[in-house]
This record gives structure tokens, sequence and C-alpha cells, in this order.
């Protein structure tokens, strides 16, 4: 199969608020440009799409931004030899249209959908379950922080073919946020004798809160008050009235002189380098996000407990606050000092997620060629 070339096609979201907050407020749309970026660079694709799905009557901004082609789904679907559904589900008529003529359609698992299912079940949250497609999908790809949770689930549901394809960033995206700003994004120093951190979870399911990076600043102000300048938790100004998180808050030292505040959802880039310096994370199920990315390509102390990251930024171990405040403390104390080798470190990681890289690139290619070689 390796001299067939393929058309290929990504499904998105239709309809964008705008352009930079679309990118920022979801990864799905990011993961999207970079496999279009990755996919692009292969020998065996002849041409990759973006189908916006359901309106393709105007222009998908994103696509527009990053110079990607553009193709109804009615297109696609006569057209195409391989649908990649990435942020929308493609309808089933059109699916079974699609495979009747041939073509290939890849479920890109890149959320994690398991976890996420039993919290809308439990939780009756009926808008948010996924909704089962009635057909089987040529092949299941899932990244690898949603292997575990979802390798058995993709086999029994969506397609016998399942494979772990690595996850993609470059930093094309943050770039384009870069020119939105007026101050200098990369790290030089600490703005402050103490850290001042930022916590950007999104707070929206169990896989990323606020709680244990608060925690672990609070562990780190109560050992030593210069340690820590201020905490910006992101994403929970919605919070405010929230009891549990106002009984929270006020457990806290930090909040009780006044070191956190609560903060609306923001692009990193606003925030890093003008507000932020260190940046603490923690989550379960989900140890791969572009945040991660963008905070060790700005150079910046990325403290947390991922173990697909344990070579780089400063590791702790899940769920236990008391190593992550060590891990803040080293960052505290050794960061500035350390930056060069930091540096190094995380450009080598960089480069084995970018579309570049000759791994990546091949595994993409051997993915697409098993699609058809299939009995």
């Amino acid at each position: 199969m390796s001299a067939m070339k393929f058309k290929v096609g990504l499904s998105a979201v239709g309809v964008q608020e705008g352009v930079h907050g679309h990118m920022w407020t979801n990864g799905m749309t990011q993961n999207l440009i970079y496999l279009a970026l990755l996919l692009q660079r292969l020998r065996n694709v002849a041409d990759v799409f973006i189908v916006p799905i359901p309106d393709d009557t105007v222009p998908h901004k994103p696509s527009v931004v990053f110079g990607f082609k553009q193709l109804s789904l009615a297109q696609a679907v006569t057209d195409l030899d391989v649908l990649i559904e990435v942020g929308m589900r493609i309808p089933t008529d059109e699916v079974q249209r699609f495979q009747a003529r041939g073509g290939k359609i890849v479920s890109y698992v890149a959320g994690n959908s398991f976890i996420m299912n039993l919290e809308a079940t439990v939780n009756q949250l009926h808008e948010r379950g996924e909704v089962l497609p009635p057909f089987e999908f040529d092949a299941a790809w899932i990244t690898p922080q949603h292997w575990r949770t979802n390798r058995a689930y993709s086999a029994l549901i969506r397609a016998k073919q399942v494979a772990q394809v690595s996850q993609i960033w470059d930093p094309v995206v943050l770039r384009q946020g870069l020119v939105s700003i007026n101050h200098h994004f990369f790290y030089k120093r600490r703005l402050h004798k103490g850290v001042s951190v930022g916590v950007f979870e999104p707070n929206v399911n169990v896989v990323k809160t606020f709680h244990f990076p608060v925690l672990i600043a609070d562990v780190l102000y109560r050992r030593n008050r210069e340690a820590v300048h201020h905490v910006f938790a992101t994403n929970t100004y919605h919070l405010r009235e929230n009891n549990h998180f106002v009984d929270f808050c006020q457990s806290l030292d930090l909040f009780a002189e006044n070191r956190i505040t609560a903060e609306n959802r923001f692009p990193v880039y606003q925030l890093l380098g003008q507000f932020v310096d260190t940046v603490v994370v923690h989550q379960w199920e989900n140890g791969l996000n572009y945040l991660y990315y963008d905070a060790l390509y700005g150079g910046y102390p990325l403290i947390h407990n991922s173990e697909f990251l344990r070579d780089v930024g400063y590791y702790f171990k899940p769920f236990d606050v008391a190593d992550g405040a060590d891990a803040l403390e080293r960052a505290w104390l050794s960061h500035d000092d350390e930056f060069s080798q930091y540096q190094e470190k995380s450009h080598e990681l960089l480069w084995t997620v970018n579309p570049d890289n000759p791994a990546l690139q091949q595994q993409h290619t051997l993915l697409l060629e098993a699609l058809f070689d299939q009995k």
C-alpha cells in the first residue's frame, strides 16, 4: 500500500465564537491543528482537508488562520479516502455512504471519553454523555494519556482495530497568541522573591481541578511565607458562590493572608511572564496536556504529576501534596540557577511530539496504510 496517496479529512466543530477564544477554551481545536500539520508532512498523504460539521457555509476560522483547505461534508464523503473524527461526530448516514464506497473512518480519542461518560451517567448530565454510533469505525486511534482508560472501551464500542497514537504539539498556536500581547513571554527570572503561581486547570470534570495545585502552594506557604508571592487560580471565578469552593478556600493560609485570587479563564500566554512565573498542575488519568508543553516551551517551571514527563519539569507523586510542595520548593530555590539544563531537557521532550519528528511521521504513515490492509 506504500504507493497509495490518501486524501484525508478531519472533522471540526463548524461554528466558532472567535478564533483565539475557540483555540484556547478547549484542546480539541488545537488537536485538530497539530494533527493536520503532521498529516500534511506525510509522503503517503496527497491532501488534507478540514470538514466543518454541521455548518460548512462559513469559513472555518482556525483553518483560515493556519492555511488549511476546507471541504463540505458532502464533498468529503464523495472525494476523500479517510475521514478522521476529531472535533465533531460525523452523521451516521454519511458514514455509511462513505464506507460503502471504500472510505475509511477513524475515531480519534484525544479526550478521556470513558471517564467523562461515567461522570455524565452518574450525574444525569444527559447532554454531556457520549451518544454511541450505530456503526463501527475502521479504527480508533488513542493518545497515550487515555490509553489505559479507553483502550478496552474503544475496542468494544468503536472499532476492532485500536492503536495508540503519539500526542502532537507545535508552538504555532502559542506563537499565534503571542502577537496579541505587549509583555515579554519567555521566562527570564522570577517576578518576585516568592513564586507567582498560575493554576490553569479547567475544572470541568474530575481529571483536572484546582484542588491539588492550590494545596501544594498552601503547604509550601505554611512552611515558608517568603516562598509564595501569590496564587492565581484561573477558571474558578464562576465558583465563588459554590459552597465547597468557599469552604476550601477559607481553610487556606493563602486565603487568610490575601495571597490567592479566583480568576476567570485566560490563555496562558496572557498571564505567563506578566503575572505568573511558575505553573503548578495536577491530573488524574490525563498526563499529557498542551498547557504542559506551552509552559516548558516558555522555560517556566512546571510542577506536575505526569508519569509521561518524569524527566522534565519538577515531578511529584500523584495525590501527594507534601511531595508537590517539595517539588515547588525545588523550583523556587533552583530554577533560575539551573535554567539552561532545564531548557535543554524541555527542548528534547518537545521534539518527541513535534510534527517534524520522523518517528511521528512514520507512525502515522503506517496507521493510514493499516486502514487499507484490513482483511
